[in-house]
């Protein structure tokens, strides 16, 4: 028996999301080129070089540590999940390379998984953006995506039903 610290009401199945830093450093290094270039009267010229990859670096550690918080209750390595035959599917839950970090999230049937595209650009988004607002040391509207991840990670087919406890 496995334990369950996932709550699944229906056969569990494991969606996997890849991020490369490279191009997340691509995506921040070409926001601010182009906000300098938008912003040009207002005098910030902070453009993200090759020169600032330390920093990059640094800022990219603490954008993963924030999105890996809002993926952590759907990380658990400890259940196997099975397809219909019987092989089972890769579940090690977070791998970080020098390259990229991989998440395998434990996700109920229920929830759709049509929508694995989306979460991805809705969590590689808010990666680009909790960078971006490090570096600028203002608002990017990650905290807006933050809520797209939830109601991506809770979206489900059919309502799950609930039992009503009287509190009277």
């Amino acid at each position: 028996m496995q334990p369950k610290y996932i709550i699944l009401t229906e056969k569990p199945m494991v969606w996997s999301l890849e991020f490369t830093y490279e191009d997340i450093y691509h995506r921040v290094s070409t926001d601010t080129a182009y906000n300098v270039d938008k912003q040009s009267a207002q005098g910030d010229s902070h453009i993200m070089l090759d020169d600032d990859r330390p920093l990059f670096n640094y800022y990219l550690a603490l954008a993963i540590s924030d999105l890996t918080s809002l993926l952590a209750r759907r990380i658990d390595p400890t259940i196997q999940v099975k397809t219909d035959d019987g092989q089972i599917i890769d579940n090690q839950g977070m791998i970080e390379t020098k390259e990229s970090i991989k998440y395998y999230l434990v996700m109920d049937e229920n929830l759709e998984r049509h929508l694995l595209p989306s979460l991805w650009r809705y969590c590689n988004e808010y990666l680009s953006l909790r960078i971006l607002e490090m570096w600028h040391k203002s608002e990017q509207g990650a905290d807006r995506l933050k809520s797209d991840i939830i109601r991506v990670l809770d979206f489900r087919r059919r309502p799950v039903r609930r039992p009503v406890r009287n509190f009277l």
